[in-house]
């Protein structure tokens, strides 16, 4: 097993550096700093399992669009999404598929149709 030693000192690097470029993603932030190649590899990989449940993730996690009356870019968190953008960025951004935002996205649907069908059973 590797020393537990070893990971304050990265972190703190980690910590250093990100805090030069606060407004880079985590993702830019990795790769412009060079701890990760920028290939389509690592960007389809994503994170496979943060044991976050979808409930808390749906507030953590964004989407980036433009505002269409605006222009504006902007950040929106999952669960601020209307279905009706969900289900088009599942059919027009292809390059996510097998993604895990794709993933996050999906289970979004599943999500809101699940609290649907439990309101449908209360009344």
């Amino acid at each position: 097993m590797r020393s537990k030693k070893r990971i304050r000192p990265f972190m703190e690097l980690l910590t250093m550096l990100w805090k030069e470029n606060p407004d880079y993603r985590f993702g830019q932030f990795l790769i412009n700093t060079g701890l990760v190649e920028d290939t389509v590899s690592t960007w389809r990989s994503g994170i496979p399992d943060l044991g976050i449940c979808h409930e808390d993730l749906r507030s953590i996690q964004t989407w980036g669009s433009y505002d269409k009356d605006s222009n504006k870019y902007k950040d929106n968190f999952i669960k601020d999404l209307e279905d009706e953008h969900i289900q088009n960025i599942l059919k027009t951004q292809v390059h996510i598929s097998g993604t895990y935002i794709e993933k996050v996205l999906l289970d979004e649907v599943d999500f809101r149709a699940d609290k649907s069908n439990k309101s449908e059973t209360e009344k």
